[in-house]
C-alpha cells in the first residue's frame, strides 16, 4: 500500500468509528436507527478502492464494537434483552412458511412494511398487536404460511 492509501485508511477508520459510535439517526416507525458509518465505508471503498474500504469497515466497526462492549458494563444486560426480536423472528418464520428461506425473507419484508404502515397510521405502542394480527390472519387463511412449497392445497394430491 502506498502512503496515500495508508493515510486514507487511517482517516476512514477513525471516521467510521466516530460516526458509527456517536451518530444515531432514529427511524421512529421501526424503532431502529440508520447506521451512518456504512456510508463512510462506501465512500472509502469508492474513492480509495476496496482495500481501504475493507480496512475502514473492519477496523472502524471493530473499534465501535469494542467501545460498545465497554459501555455495556455501565448498563444492565439480561438474557431477556433480545426477547422482542425473537418473537418477531418467530412471526416472520411462520408467515413465510416453515422450511422456506425465500418465504421467510418475503415474510420479513411483508411484516416490516405492514408494521411500519400500521405504526405510521396508528400508535407506536400497537406494533406487536399489528404483528400478531397479521400472524393470526395468515394462520387462518394459509395455515402452512404464505410461501411454503410443501403446503397441501385443496384439489392437490400427494403428501404435504
Amino acid at each position: 500500500m502506498k502512503a496515500r492509501q495508508v493515510a486514507a485508511a487511517a482517516i476512514f477508520i477513525a471516521l467510521t468509528f466516530v460516526v458509527t459510535r456517536y451518530t444515531v439517526i432514529p427511524i421512529p416507525a421501526t424503532k431502529g436507527y440508520f447506521n451512518l458509518g456504512e456510508v463512510v465505508i462506501f465512500i472509502a471503498a469508492i474513492v480509495f478502492g476496496p482495500v481501504v474500504g475493507a480496512l475502514a469497515g473492519g477496523l472502524g466497526a471493530g473499534l465501535a464494537a469494542v467501545s460498545g462492549s465497554l459501555l455495556s458494563m455501565l448498563f444492565e444486560l439480561t438474557p431477556f434483552v433480545g426477547l422482542p426480536y425473537t418473537i418477531t423472528a418467530l412471526v416472520v418464520i411462520i408467515l413465510g412458511g416453515l422450511g422456506s428461506v425465500g418465504g421467510s425473507l418475503l415474510g420479513g419484508l411483508l411484516l416490516g412494511v405492514v408494521e411500519s404502515l400500521g405504526v405510521y397510521f396508528t400508535a407506536p405502542d400497537l406494533r406487536m398487536v399489528i404483528s400478531y394480527g397479521v400472524l393470526a390472519l395468515v394462520l387462518v387463511l394459509r395455515p402452512y404460511g404464505l410461501f411454503n412449497p410443501m403446503a397441501r392445497r385443496p384439489g392437490q394430491s400427494g403428501q404435504a
